[in-house]
């Protein structure tokens, strides 16, 4: 099976059989093995893997599933007719939860490592959990290492365009995981193996200096046209009215407000400055060019029309929109006015629309006339330093800006932060998790699921371990041979009169299986440890296989 991977990897892709073979029954289940003899080499066992994990994701199997509104909670019901009344579901979508057998990871899933009794971070050879060596720059800080995975780890973080359509603005949205934990060990409570302390973060980074507020700059400024400073307020250059799409979480949604922080930047550096609030929205319908008299489909029966048009004069700043809501009769039921570039919510009965105004066209024909208009299914305020959500308290929010040139406001004052560079989810609880368990990135809905799925070892990993307690005053341990001024911590084992009453302790693996280090860095392998209490160290080191080598600093095994 090994010599054919290839050949069989492609027969899986259209079929659950290989020749006569049944690799996977109508239920899903595999009902093959993947085998390779004694004498393998390393490629026959990649090919093996590759093998098995195509039939990991052809082990599925195809359910029909169906959903009802229970009660009258998730219906609009209209009864204002003769006879009987009509309803429809307001929504029709549905959340199912597929569980896959622990150990496997499926189709559209990132599977990580770590060590036993290691942080989960980028270093899998860090092991002194008092002392982290990578220093990387997380949501967390720099002090807490924790694992990154983008694109290249987890297809569902693809990297993405942002562009807007009126103007030559475009960046790249990069997303990204954290993964951070205090370590994983055997607890003896659980009888089982832990990730402890496990806190996860999401972010996404907008590529250069971020999204500017505006689509150009005056005199330097990028947020000249929503600063409310001078008269060069601009409604038609703001970035929340040209529809410009982000990833977030998974899904697109459309910037529909941008509230940078003012001030306290270093103008043209890259120095992120954290503080403001944006707004992220859905549509649920949408025209690029609503003309007087179209309607959209509110999905309820309900139609929102647009009646007519008003140019800015006077006092009023921008350009209106009139719209009205007509049921399914053709009765007004409902009207609003909506300036251009506002959100505006409008109430008809018992249901309320969140109606935008992206920009409007007040032409002099008919044709000329015209609005773009959406209606919101939803809007989420991101707040920097505030929850994420009413019941989502676990999350915080984290806003980073930057000053792409230097320059100063309208008024002569120092300039508004006028690029969005970054948008952070920091998880703020630590979970303990054991096989199987998980924790999600954001609950209500759960996007991404990280699972601890405990060892990945099989019998074949193990190596047997001998310890044996030295309580003889025959073996002396010499701390520093050779060096008459550290003779101080040359002792016997068990000699009170050595200053310790403490044993020596002698480990011996079948297998060089021991990685330890010398205080000069130089790196050994071996197959028996020797371990004593030290004046000033928590313990020492010594080897058999080079016994000149003492490593005399905790932390270095």
């Amino acid at each position: 099976m090994a010599t054919g991977a290839a050949l069989l990897g492609s027969a899986l892709l259209g079929a659950v059989s290989y020749k006569n073979t049944e690799l996977i029954n109508d239920n899903g289940v595999p009902m093959a093995k993947v085998v390779v003899g004694s004498n393998a080499h390393i490629s026959d066992g990649v090919a093996a893997a590759n093998i098995a994990a195509v039939l990991g994701n052809m082990a599925f199997k195809k359910v029909a599933v169906s959903a009802t509104v229970d009660g009258v909670s998730g219906l609009k019901c209209d009864v204002s007719g003769e006879g009987a009344g009509t309803c429809s579901v307001l929504s029709k979508s549905v959340d199912l939860e597929v569980v896959t057998p622990a150990g496997v990871i499926p189709a559209g899933a990132f599977g990580f490592s770590t060590l036993i009794t290691d942080y989960v971070d980028s270093d899998l050879e860090n092991r002194d959990n008092t002392n982290p060596s990578d220093e990387e720059d997380t949501p967390w800080g720099v002090d807490l290492p924790a694992i990154k995975i983008d694109s290249s780890d987890f297809t569902l973080l693809a990297d993405y365009a942002v562009k807007d359509a009126q103007s030559s603005f475009s960046t790249s949205e990069l997303q990204t995981l954290y993964v951070q934990s205090g370590s994983v060990h055997f607890d003896e409570g659980d009888e089982d193996f832990k990730a402890e302390a496990v806190k996860v973060a999401y972010e996404i980074e907008f590529e250069d200096n971020g999204i500017p507020v505006c689509s150009d700059s005056v005199s330097g400024s990028w947020a000249y046209c929503d600063d409310g400073i001078g008269t060069d307020d601009n409604s038609d250059k703001a970035i929340e009215n040209h529809r410009v799409k982000v990833k977030f979480l998974g899904e697109e949604w459309i910037i529909s407000e941008m509230n940078p922080v003012n001030n306290g930047a270093v103008p043209g550096t890259n120095t992120e400055i954290f503080g403001g609030s944006i707004k992220l929205a859905k549509e649920s319908a949408y025209s690029p060019k609503l003309q007087i008299g179209e309607s959209l489909d509110l999905g309820d029966g309900n139609k929102l029309i647009l009646g007519d048009l008003k140019p800015a004069s006077g006092n009023q700043d921008n350009d209106i929109a009139i719209f009205s809501v007509m049921n399914a009769a053709g009765e007004e039921i409902a009207s609003k006015t909506v300036m251009a570039g506002d959100t505006t919510e409008i109430t008809a009965g018992s249901n309320s629309y969140r109606i935008r105004v992206y920009q409007v066209a007040p032409g002099y024909t008919l044709t000329e006339k015209w609005a773009e208009v959406a209606v919101f299914a939803q809007e989420l305020e991101l707040v920097d330093g505030d929850g994420l959500e009413e019941n989502e308290d676990s999350w915080d929010v984290a806003l980073a800006w930057k000053d792409k040139d230097a320059n100063t406001a309208v008024d002569g004052s120092e300039d508004f932060v006028d690029h969005l560079a970054k948008i952070q989810l920091v998880g703020t609880d630590q979970t303990d998790l054991v096989a199987g368990e998980f924790v999600t990135f954001v609950e209500n809905p759960a996007k991404f699921r990280l699972t601890f799925t405990g060892l990945d070892l099989s019998s074949e990993d193990y190596t047997g371990i001998d310890v044996t307690i030295i309580r003889s005053s025959q073996l002396v341990y010499d701390a520093s041979p050779g060096d008459s001024d550290l003779n101080d911590y040359r002792f016997y084992a068990g000699d009170a009169d050595a200053g310790t009453d403490d044993s020596l302790v002698k480990i011996t693996s079948d297998e060089k299986i021991f990685t330890v280090y010398s205080a000069t860095g130089s790196k050994y392998v071996v197959d028996e440890l020797l371990f004593a209490p030290m004046g000033g160290y928590e313990y020492a080191v010594r080897t058999n296989a080079y016994p000149t080598v003492d490593v005399t600093e905790s932390g270095d095994v």
